[in-house]
This record gives C-alpha cells, structure tokens and sequence, in this order.
C-alpha cells in the first residue's frame, strides 16, 4: 500500500501565493498585515510623487537653461500723446561776460583848401553827411614851419542843434604864404545829446 501524499513547505507556499494572485488585489488589499511591504515587493517606476511624504524624495539638480525663443517683430508705433502742461519758468540764469564793441562805421571828411597868407588868420569849416554828426576834427597845412600853426579848433553845427561840422583858425607868422584845410571825422549816432555849454559853444562858434 502506497503512502500518503504529503506537501513540501515549498509547495504549500508557492499554492498560497497563487490563490492569493488568484484572489485580486482587493483581497491582497484587505489582508495585508501592516508594515509587510517592503524595498522587495515594490516594483520599480510604480510609485507617484503623491505616495511620499514632504521631503522624502530629493531635489535633483537644475537642469540646463533652454533656448531663447525667436525675437518677435516690433510692433506699430502708438498714437501721440497730447502735449503736457508748461512746467515753471526757470530762475534767470547768471549775466554772461561783456561782448566785444560792434564795429563803428566812420566817414572822414575834408574841407577845400583854404590860402592863408603870411601874417593873417584864417578860418575854414567841414560839414557831416547827412544824417551824420562828427565826432573829431582838425587842421592841416603843408608847410613846414612851426609859425604855422591852429589857433582854435571846435566841434560846430549848420543846424543849431545837430553837431555836424568841424570848425579851425590858422595863425601863419612864418613869412611864407601857405594853404590849409579843416578835417572831420563823421559816424553815424544811435543817440546824442548836448549839454548846455556845448549848445552855447555851438552857437557862436562861427563868430
């Protein structure tokens, strides 16, 4: 008579496992005692973020930055804006250096020669353009000699009140006749103005 058939551990185990695989997860679920999964019953990649804890699972390291993306095309330009208020007038700002004198446009004028013979006097006068008032004057005489010389010599006016002409007296004791001529030098003014004694001084200058 044959002997009763008996199971090896091994078989036992490997017949539990199987019925149990049989059996669905949702008994594996219900029957697992705590703590019994561990490193070797869970399979690689199957895991979610969602199954750890905050902390548990490393940063790894930045990655590399990405390619730029391709510039976009400017875009139209905007509308005008209206124009803003004026802002406030600014303090005056310092008085710059005095600029160099404008030029001055002067006219020399000559009187014909006058004969001035030996042993007299004589008087010659030189009037201004037009419009002009003379600013200097004089007298000259191509002799040589110093008894030749200018008695007076006055600034004159042919208007009474506008300084236009210049006035001389030459004095010959030189025992030579000679000639001479009256001199000015003319501009014309922006303003003038004449003081009492030189009105009077223009008034009698001829007499």
């Amino acid at each position: 008579m044959k002997g009763r058939f008996r199971p090896s551990p091994a078989l036992f185990v490997a017949g539990l496992a199987l019925a149990l695989a049989l059996g669905g997860t949702g008994y594996a679920a219900f029957r697992l005692p705590a703590n019994s999964v561990g490193t070797r019953q869970v399979i690689n990649g199957s895991l979610l973020k969602g199954d750890f804890k905050a902390g548990q699972l490393p940063r790894g390291a930045r990655g590399p930055q990405g390619l730029a993306g391709a510039a976009g095309s400017t875009g139209p330009a905007g509308a005008t804006g209206p124009a803003g208020t004026a802002g406030p007038v600014g303090p005056a700002g310092t008085a710059g250096a005095q600029g160099p004198p404008g030029p001055v446009s002067l006219t020399y004028v000559l009187s014909p020669y006058t004969a001035l013979p030996t042993g007299t006097e004589q008087g010659a006068f030189v009037v201004c353009p037009a419009g002009m008032v003379v600013t200097g004057g004089g007298g000259y005489s191509p002799s040589t000699s110093t008894a030749v010389s200018i008695k007076s010599s006055a600034i004159g006016t042919t208007t009474g009140s506008s300084p236009d002409e210049w006035f001389v007296i030459m004095n010959n004791t030189s025992g030579s006749d000679t000639t001479f001529f009256a001199e000015a030098v003319c501009t014309t003014p922006t303003s003038f103005s004449i003081g009492a004694s030189a009105a009077s001084a223009l008034r009698t200058v001829h007499k």
